[in-house]
């Protein structure tokens, strides 16, 4: 079964906004410098989520990804 998902890259102004972010789907990168993190997110809920992050408190700015995410395959 394949899912679907989206990558959000999410600017943030604090960091404790993070495990707020982290609910809405699965965090897998997180730049402290530059104060971004990478978030994926099922492509059907991607809009709804997108709103709900975006009335969080210390977000800046949340863009998708250009990328085309191709289905994964971890067979041998």
């Amino acid at each position: 079964m394949e899912i679907a998902r989206d990558l959000l890259i999410i600017y943030y102004a604090n960091p404790y906004v993070l495990k707020k972010v982290s609910r809405y789907g699965n965090l897998v990168y997180r730049s402290k410098k530059n104060k971004f993190v990478y978030l994926y997110v099922n492509k059907n809920k991607s809009d709804h989520v997108i709103g709900e992050i975006n009335k969080l408190k210390g977000v800046r700015k949340i863009e998708k990804s250009l990328n085309d995410l191709e289905p994964f395959s971890f067979s041998i």
